[in-house]
């Protein structure tokens, strides 16, 4: 099964690519006949241009991380991660850019996109199966069981823990807040980059 997953190469590295979400944009003459035209009859610039948005976005969801969740929506300490900060664990402790949430911190780099030329389609995933399942879980939220031993384990550094049987953990939304905030610009920011690329055509055929 492993060998049916897609791969994408970025800088010359192959990756196994896990959509997040589904499909991000398709063109198709229903929902998008404009740029159905222009597929049809600039493939390959139009393709391209796929390539662009997948890459506008991949920064755009970073960018949502770095700034805890789109709008600074996300709980900043919370959970798990804020019990452990407590306790000074430093397996809980982000190494990335992202001042937030160490809990997502570590899968910026993470984020990808593929561009399938065949379908003209762009999809926002994750780089590995390991970093997919874990964002799917923290964007949904979770719940870890306070067992005897975590009772133990806090009480022996002077915490006392609730009487509740979890941590909840609170979800942290990425990928469709992203796709409701810019999905508007989709269009138009192919449009503009197809026009950009015919035009430095135009302008190489004639200076050539």
């Amino acid at each position: 099964m492993a060998d049916l997953v897609p791969m994408v190469n970025i800088k010359g590295r192959d990756y196994r690519f896990y959509a997040s979400g589904g499909t991000l944009f398709e063109i198709n003459d229903a929902v998008a006949p404009y740029m159905a035209m222009l597929a049809r009859n600039f493939p390959g610039e139009v393709n391209k241009a796929l390539g662009s948005l997948g890459y506008h976005l991949r920064k755009t969801m970073r960018e949502a991380m770095r700034a805890g969740g789109v709008g600074g929506s996300w709980p900043k300490h919370a959970g798990i991660k804020r019990l452990n900060r407590k306790i000074g664990d430093r397996a809980w402790r982000t190494r990335s850019a992202n001042p937030h949430d160490g809990l997502f911190g570590h899968l910026y780099m993470a984020i990808g996109y593929r561009r399938n030329q065949a379908n003209m389609r762009v999809q926002i995933g994750f780089l590995s199966r390991r970093s997919s399942h874990l964002a799917e879980k923290l964007q949904s939220g979770f719940e870890t069981p306070i067992t005897a031993k975590m009772r133990r384990l806090y009480s022996v550094r002077g915490l006392k823990l609730s009487k509740k049987r979890a941590v909840v953990t609170p979800a942290r939304p990425l990928v469709g807040p992203v796709f409701q905030l810019t999905r508007h610009t989709y269009e138009p920011f192919i449009e503009a980059r197809v026009l950009k690329y015919l035009n430095n055509a135009r302008t190489f055929v004639k200076v050539a």
